[in-house]
């Protein structure tokens, strides 16, 4: 059962999603393949356990465990669990398999009716641990074997999957802390720009609005500024285990997942042997100004307001501690931040094709910064061994700033040129008009999230209980300044030389003068005159 409400209750972009999925099965057979015969009067036995990746220390999901020359065979859960019912009473062989992993096996004697505790400690095949004393010895952990570990993870996962999918495994490298980062290199998926950083996500050429974006397989809200598209540039690898895309809508997805899903696995204390910390310090530094040339990596960009005058060198963190206090309880905690500027100065020209000569000539210069936050947190209650309780709260939010000025200069009538230069008449009849836009833009998302599991031998239930509130806001005008504006310098003649240069990255040299000869500096905004202003808030 589902239940999906939407209300717009503040004037900002807002959408609430309520999530209640019930899922109460009873499996007509047990959690395992049915067994081999009984011995006449022997009552069935049950086999659990945990499997681990002893090169990376984290408990393994859907890790096959099944007794030889049998049809018996389950796979663990998220956190490694496996349970194996209906096991014959007496000697059997035991094996435990993970794609990349070494598979083991060991001969166990089941009581009749008893349930015996068994746990495997997969590794590398070329790492095998050793095992004395009850200590599992590791050879040397390189980058390679944490490498292997990731494509392991994503391999079996796609491997096991009941349908066509991809999975990626975010076990090295966080990147900008986007996990659009990671969806752009999966065939079939096209990312949105917006522009310098993955934004929406279309699956299979269907509009980003026909991907259906879930985290744990709970629906988080659009945050699009219009219709329902889901903005990933909201979401922070630094609480991420794992990305599952479908390709093909499945019976399980709502009906406005006509392209795929996007599932999002968040990491648990539970999936851990012993407390994990992790950390990714990084930046991005850009420095070029415009086509004049590379500029110095420290120091600060030349915005027209302070907001956009921002640090070239943006440091940025990712933060992630997984510890499993007891049996009973797991914590997991994320944090991270990000920082992001970039610029770009380019030309548009427009020509007269048939005497092969510029009219007008324009220069862009567009700056963007963004500083994205995520704040995580899970708290994992093993009621039993066979029921989990999840309690999972996440916040991030994303401030964007748009710069953008364009300067337009037009030769007018009786305007001389070729492929070097072009010239306005001497009477004075050309115009330059700055043209600057700009907006800042606010959008968080929130999330919280109730979810119960029961793995019995018989009846299996996963129950959840979501909600999550989307918004964004552009301003302009109470952040003291205009969406756009419109200044103008007429009744000049202009000039610009060395316009073949762009290709080399220049620009033309520029000189204006009035119609007494007087030198004019078009890039001087108190030589303009205020043709018109506007605001453009959502």
């Amino acid at each position: 059962m589902r239940l999906l409400a939407r209300s717009c209750l503040r004037p900002r972009v807002f959408v609430a999603v309520a999530s209640l999925w019930g899922g109460v099965a009873a499996i007509a057979q047990p959690a395992s393949t049915p067994p081999a015969p009984q011995r006449s009067g022997a009552a069935p036995g049950a086999i659990t356990g945990r499997v681990l990746n002893a090169n990376s220390g984290n408990y393994i999901n859907r890790a096959r465990v099944a007794i030889e020359g049998t049809s018996l065979q389950t796979f663990t859960d998220e956190n490694g669990n496996y349970r194996l019912g209906g096991v014959p009473a007496g000697e059997v062989r035991l094996n435990a398999a993970f794609t990349g992993l070494a598979a083991q096996s060991t001969v166990l004697t089941i009581p009749a009716g008893a349930v015996v505790q068994k746990d495997f400690d997969l590794a590398l095949a070329r790492t095998e641990p050793e095992v004395e004393k009850g200590v599992v010895k590791l050879s040397a952990f390189t980058v390679q074997e944490r490498e292997l570990t990731g494509q392991a993870v994503a391999l079996h996962e796609q491997r096991t999957a009941p349908n066509i999918k991809n999975v990626v495994a975010i076990d090295v490298d966080t990147g900008e802390g986007n996990v659009g980062e990671f969806l752009k290199y999966i065939p079939g998926i096209v990312m949105e720009q917006s522009p310098q950083t993955p934004q929406f996500a279309n699956i299979r050429g269907m509009p980003a609005s026909g991907t259906l974006v879930t985290t744990n397989g709970m629906e988080i809200a659009a945050n699009g500024v219009v219709g329902r598209a889901t903005d990933l540039g909201l979401s922070a690898t630094g609480n991420i285990d794992r990305i599952e895309v479908t390709k093909v809508p499945t019976p399980d997805m709502p009906a406005n997942a006509v392209g795929g899903g996007i599932n999002m696995v968040t990491k648990s204390g539970f999936s851990r042997k012993k407390p994990l910390l992790t950390y990714n310090i990084y930046g991005t530094v850009s420095t070029l100004d415009g086509l004049s040339g590379p500029g110095p990596i420290t120091g600060k960009s030349d915005g027209p307001d302070n907001r956009s005058n921002v640090q070239r060198l943006n440091p940025s963190f990712n933060l992630s501690y997984l510890h499993p206090i007891n049996r009973s309880f797991a914590l997991a905690l994320s944090a991270s931040k990000s920082m992001r500027y970039n610029d770009w100065q380019f030309p548009a020209p427009a020509w007269d094709k048939v005497n092969l000569r510029l009219v007008t000539d324009t220069i862009n210069h567009l700056n963007i910064g963004e500083e994205k936050e995520l704040g995580a947190a899970t708290l994992d209650w093993k009621i039993s061994a066979t029921d989990t309780l999840s309690l999972s709260a996440s916040h991030s939010n994303q401030e964007i700033f748009v710069r953008q000025n364009r300067v337009i200069s037009t030769f007018g009538a009786g305007a001389t040129g070729g492929p070097t230069f072009a010239a306005g008449a001497p009477t004075g009849v050309g115009t330059a008009t700055m043209s600057p836009t700009g907006n800042n833009q606010y959008k968080d998302l929130s999330l919280v999230s109730l979810s119960y599991r029961h793995t019995g031998a018989v009846w299996k239930i996963d129950a959840n209980l979501s909600r999550s509130a989307a918004g964004t806001k552009f301003t302009d005008t109470e952040d003291r300044f205009f969406n756009n504006v419109s200044a103008r310098i007429a009744n000049i003649t202009l000039r610009h030389d060395g316009i073949d240069q762009v290709v080399d990255r220049r620009i033309a040299a520029v000189t204006a003068t009035d119609r007494t000869g007087a030198p004019v500096n078009i890039y001087d905004i108190s030589a303009h005159s205020i043709v018109s202003t506007g605001s453009a808030k959502l």
